[in-house]
């Protein structure tokens, strides 16, 4: 079985977004977290990601309690 990611390299934005949004399957749940043990690049990249995620859930149930 080849693994997602290759050593020395970094997932790209679509894997790392769909590991923010927990739809990545088990095993490439689990190679994107033995890649962010060392790498902080990658780990602040899914900080951000899930803290717009957030920022867009608060907006929209703003929104919708306004209506």
């Amino acid at each position: 079985m080849k693994p997602m990611i290759q050593p020395g390299s970094h997932p790209d934005a679509q894997i790392l977004s769909a590991f923010a949004e927990q739809q990545l399957s088990d095993l490439e749940r689990k190679d994107v977290i033995a890649h962010m043990t060392t790498c902080g690049r990658c780990r602040e990249v899914v900080f951000l990601a899930q803290k717009a995620m957030e920022a867009e859930e608060k907006a929209s149930s703003e929104a919708q309690i306004s209506q």
